[in-house]
């Protein structure tokens, strides 16, 4: 039963263009377009520059969105009241979205996953900068997507390493 599942499943994603044993294969299975429709036409992406162990927060930036990139999206829809699968979302009020999608997703226990001890650093010197200039952040993030509502057009919230 297992090995006809299994069978269907990989029937499945050769049938899509996909073979499992290609990194980038799996990565483009596990990730979603993060435009749900066309309204998601821009991307707004906290920015942070990383020197060493060092991680600066540099400010925001609002880019347009472009489908071509969804591989440096990385996004992934998770509970819709908790962390999307990773540190980029839709914006559905930026405050919440801020809250309880970005700056939790840094704040979360990582025990499950495998982090090397400069991944382990980067995530917790990120959710640091995030916190230390959260009223900051939540200003000007408020301030950019009142503008880009004011154009009729949704936006992507995510962070962006220099």
């Amino acid at each position: 039963m297992i090995e006809a599942v299994k069978s269907l499943g990989e029937y499945a994603l050769t049938d899509l263009g996909y073979t499992l044993g290609d990194q980038n294969n799996l990565i483009n299975i596990l990730i979603e377009n993060p435009a749900s429709n066309e309204s998601y036409k821009k991307v707004i992406k906290i920015q942070f520059k990383k020197t060493g162990e060092q991680t600066d927060y540099l400010g925001i930036e609002i880019d347009n969105y472009d489908s071509s990139k969804i591989n440096n999206y990385l996004y992934r829809k998770g509970s819709p009241s908790g962390t999307d699968y990773s540190p980029t979302s839709r914006i559905t009020e930026p405050r919440k979205t801020f809250e309880i999608k970005l700056l939790k997703w840094f704040q979360k226990d990582n025990k499950y996953t495998e982090l090397t001890r400069e991944e382990e650093v980067l995530i917790q010197s990120i959710q640091t900068q995030l916190v230390n200039n959260r009223g900051k952040i939540l200003i000007e993030l408020q301030e950019d997507y009142n503008n880009i509502k004011k154009e009729k057009l949704s936006a992507i919230l995510t962070v962006e390493i220099i």
